[in-house]
This record gives structure tokens, sequence and C-alpha cells, in this order.
């Protein structure tokens, strides 16, 4: 898979619902963005940006099932930036342990920010902050 077929791979993922948020979480240009940028000038290494794109569909289903928050990250309003707020939510599913982390945008839309393949567990940060029980 290339650049380009990653490009209309994400383009085709619509949005779902998040029975944690109790809202629909949009997959947009931001996400697709991040997938291939690490910020706004270091691009993610070909590798990275292929083991992540794996993986599109399973962050789908986190999305779609999660009632468990596992990270809440805020950061302050500034005088050019909104206030920012990050969800992840963690799962092991076939026998893979993923982070997909949803981000709030400036107009209170949720949106598909990052997925993280193999990530390390740190028992300090990834603690369960908060759960709903499905009605």
């Amino acid at each position: 898979m290339n650049y380009l077929e990653i490009k209309e791979e994400y383009k085709k993922l619509e949005k779902v619902f998040c029975p944690y948020l109790d809202l629909s979480v949009n997959f947009n240009a931001k996400g697709l963005h991040h997938l291939m940028f690490k910020n706004n000038i270091r691009k993610r290494s070909e590798v990275e940006v292929l083991e992540r794109a794996k993986y599109f569909v399973l962050a789908k289903k986190i999305i779609s099932i999660t009632t468990t928050l596992q990270e809440k990250e805020m950061f302050p309003k500034t005088e050019i930036l909104k206030e920012t707020i990050m969800f992840a939510f963690i799962a092991i599913v076939e026998d893979l342990k993923l982070k997909v982390v949803i981000k709030k945008d400036g107009h209170g839309q949720w949106y598909f920010f990052s997925l993280i393949p193999n990530f390390i567990t740190s028992p300090k940060r990834d603690k369960k902050v908060e759960s709903k029980n499905p009605s």
C-alpha cells in the first residue's frame, strides 16, 4: 500500500457513533494529516505510516464499542488556539494492543486523531479514568 492508496482508504471511513461520548466521531483530514506527519514539519517514516494504516478498521471498531476512557488530556485556550481535549481508548484486538486517540475541535466536533499500535503501557499514564455502562 502506498500513500495515495492509504489516503483513498482513509477517505472511505465514515463517521462512527461512540457509546462513551454518546456522539459521532468523524474521520477527517486532521486525522489523516496526523497519520502522515508527527507534527506540521516532520513526516512519519513510510514503515510507521503503513503500520498505522493497517488498523484503520480496528480503530473504527474500538471507537464504536468503547464505554471506558483510559486517558484524558486537556490543553488550555491560548491567544492563538482554542481549548483542546483529547481522549484515548485502549483495547486488545486480535492479540494486538491499540490506542485510539480522538480530539475535540474548536467547533465541538470529535474526530479521529491517532492510532498507536503496539504501544508501551505506562502504569502512571494508562489508568482507567472513567467508565460508562452501555445502555
